[in-house]
């Protein structure tokens, strides 16, 4: 499964956006377990109430796919 790091551009069940973190899966700490990803439709919107600390949208590593849009 392709790694993912902070600020690449990913699609996911909810939408476009770009990565946030990822935290690693246990126990070898060699594959990505999620991501947090900061959707662009809500980064758009940390700008208005009601996500003015937005820092992402967590899915499960398998649910995150490269955007080559």
């Amino acid at each position: 499964m392709k790694q993912f790091d902070r600020g690449d551009k990913v699609m996911t069940p909810l939408g476009p956006g770009k990565v946030n973190y990822k935290r690693m899966a246990a126990p070898t700490y060699a594959e990505a377990e999620v991501y947090s990803v900061l959707l662009d439709d809500k980064v758009e919107a940390t700008k208005h109430p009601p996500y003015p600390s937005y820092s992402g949208t967590i899915f499960p590593a398998e649910d995150v796919k490269e955007n080559v849009g």
